[in-house]
């Protein structure tokens, strides 16, 4: 993925990209979701997604009433933009090995908020500088972060910044770099 251009904060959108399961923390989001419409009215949901847990979803949508707030689609053809036109990732995963969505979402400029899993997020995630990471299963923590996002519109912007700044990391040439060490190293 290559930067394009920073993500429209304005847009006062979370973005979550993946399964629809149990892995992906599928309960928690949905309690996040219903817990974070109860003190905030502004911001909305894109949801991209499949799995087990379709059919729950739907019926979760239709009884919280929330059709007006969530925007859900099972795919997207354009990640990129998905997240160019989005304000904020979030992750709800109960385990993780290199989760490769929050690298991509901080070559976006894509600030995140996820659930701390023992590998994966916090070595990706600098918290308070580039998103936050929350213990994992530990919703009412989760839904501060997420308010504390989106009441302060300076604070969008630090991290935002942040991530793009700390995704530099992940480009080829330091990519490159470093496999040319390990590979150095190999030879000896």
């Amino acid at each position: 993925m290559e930067f394009r251009k920073p993500p429209v904060l304005e847009n006062k959108q979370f973005l979550f990209i993946g399964r629809l399961s149990r892995q992906k923390g599928f309960s928690d989001l949905c309690s996040i979701i219903k817990r974070f419409c109860k003190i905030n009215s502004d911001w909305n949901f894109r949801i991209i997604g499949n799995g087990e847990y379709k059919t729950d979803f739907e019926k979760f949508i239709k009884s919280e009433k929330l059709g007006n707030r969530i925007n859900w689609s099972l795919v997207s053809d354009d990640v990129q933009t998905e997240m160019e036109n989005s304000s904020c990732l979030l992750m709800t995963s109960r385990f993780e090995g290199l989760p490769m969505v929050l690298i991509e979402a901080e070559v976006c400029a894509l600030p995140a908020i996820s659930y701390d899993t023992p590998t994966g997020p916090s070595d990706i995630i600098l918290d308070s500088k580039t998103g936050f990471v929350v213990p994992v299963h530990n919703k009412k923590l989760f839904v501060e972060r997420m308010k504390e996002f989106a009441d302060d519109f300076e604070l969008q912007q630090k991290l935002s910044y942040g991530a793009k700044t700390e995704s530099e990391k992940f480009n080829k040439q330091n990519i490159l770099s470093q496999w040319k060490e390990v590979l150095k190293k190999c030879e000896r």
